[in-house]
């Protein structure tokens, strides 16, 4: 019984109307009983004065004896005391009125504060058992309204992280499925003797075993950056030499598909706070994503620039871009815009979700600005030594 609230403000709000009551109740009591007999102490109560005895003169009509003060009497006489047990009395029935109608609003105003914390407690209980849509309303603008926000600010995120991980268990099992299914193919051909260990199958069963490997790397990789625990040494890069390095390492593809890729400083860039490995992964991760969705003959731009206390890299390409509904989930893990073009570039739909971790891990952004049919820009910013 003593665990609920409600009980224990309903006890609180009585015990101090109680308490405040019979306290004025009692030193109004004595305080009007005090007051009343110095009324009378002061009163002066007049007699005759005693009659002059003089033998010599002639006897005359008595005079009217004046009057003389005498001593007030303190003891109280039968009207007196009925009217202050009369005062008393209403006093006490006025303490007892505003004791009842202390603890009646003390009920009311309890039941106020606990109704919000109950439908909490109960859609509380309810997540617990796995009913993610629970939401309390929220109508007030006090700390149980900044409360029942928080709690729904948590249990939509809790819902969102439960959808996540159903659509990644549910992706991870179709990217496993695939080389898995080939490689089994190949063995059980190999074992029946269908076919017999040429180089071309070889190839075949080694790329699949890479993708595998790949995608286990990602996964690793995008957690460990999730729960911070992928390590970072962070030194002052120059950003501009880095820049010209990961273009480097994709000429050879560009000139293949006959696209153009360009840097371009729009200022001159101060030395930037990061790691170098990991930010030419990020790098190469936006320009390969850019080389797969920029058409022959397209131009991949690489631009660099201060605002601030951080420097800006945009990878800017004039692809088919992305639409925009699409956009908020772009950097989710195994999200595609286009699934059937993501198998056959070999994308495992993990790249952006560990560009994103990889910047936000050094104390930068990563956003994306795209329209469909007009190409689309990633920026990231680096802070700057």
């Amino acid at each position: 019984m003593w665990n609920s609230l409600r009980l224990r403000l309903v006890l609180a709000f009585l015990i101090v109307v109680v308490v405040a009551v019979a306290t004025v109740a009692i030193v109004s009591s004595q305080s009007t009983e005090s007051a009343f007999e110095q009324y009378l102490g002061e009163r002066p109560l007049l007699r005759p004065a005693p009659p002059a005895t003089v033998s010599s003169l002639p006897a005359q009509p008595p005079l009217p004896r004046p009057l003389q003060p005498i001593a007030p009497d303190l003891r109280l006489g039968l009207p007196e005391q009925t009217f202050i047990n009369s005062a008393n009395g209403a006093l006490w029935l006025a303490a007892l009125i505003a004791s009842i109608a202390g603890v009646v609003l003390g009920f009311l105003f309890s039941r106020q504060i606990v109704r919000p914390i109950e439908a909490m407690t109960l859609a509380a209980r309810r997540l617990e058992q796995g009913d993610l849509s629970q939401r309390v309303d929220v109508k007030n603008r006090d700390e149980l309204g900044v409360l029942a926000k928080a709690f729904n600010s948590m249990a939509a995120e809790l819902s969102q992280t439960e959808q996540l991980r159903r659509n990644m268990i549910s992706d991870v099992a179709h990217e496993l499925r695939t080389p898995l299914t080939n490689i089994r193919a190949y063995l059980e051909a190999l074992q029946d003797g269908y076919v017999s260990p040429e180089p071309a199958m070889i190839n075949s069963l080694l790329e699949e075993t890479m993708l595998l490997n790949r995608l286990v790397d990602d996964l690793q990789e995008l957690t460990l950056a999730e729960s911070g625990k992928l390590k970072f040494c962070l030194q002052p890069l120059e950003l501009s030499q880095l820049i010209e390095k990961a273009i480097g390492s994709f000429q050879a593809r560009a000139q293949g598909k006959n696209i153009l890729v360009k840097s371009e400083f729009l200022s001159r860039l101060p030395p930037v706070l990061a790691d170098q490995e990991r930010t030419g992964q990020v790098l190469r991760n936006l320009l390969d994503n850019a080389l797969a969705y920029t058409p022959n003959g397209g131009q991949v731009m690489v631009t660099a620039v201060l605002e601030g206390s951080l420097v800006w890299v945009s990878i800017i390409d004039d692809g088919e871009g992305i639409g925009e509904e699409h956009l908020p989930y772009i950097f989710e893990r195994f999200y595609r815009v286009d699934r059937s073009r993501a198998r056959a570039t070999g994308g495992s739909g993990l790249g952006l979700a560990i560009v994103k971790q990889l910047v936000q891990s050094q104390g930068g952004q990563l956003m994306v600005e795209s329209k469909l049919g007009a190409g689309s820009k990633f920026p990231f910013s680096l802070p700057s030594v």
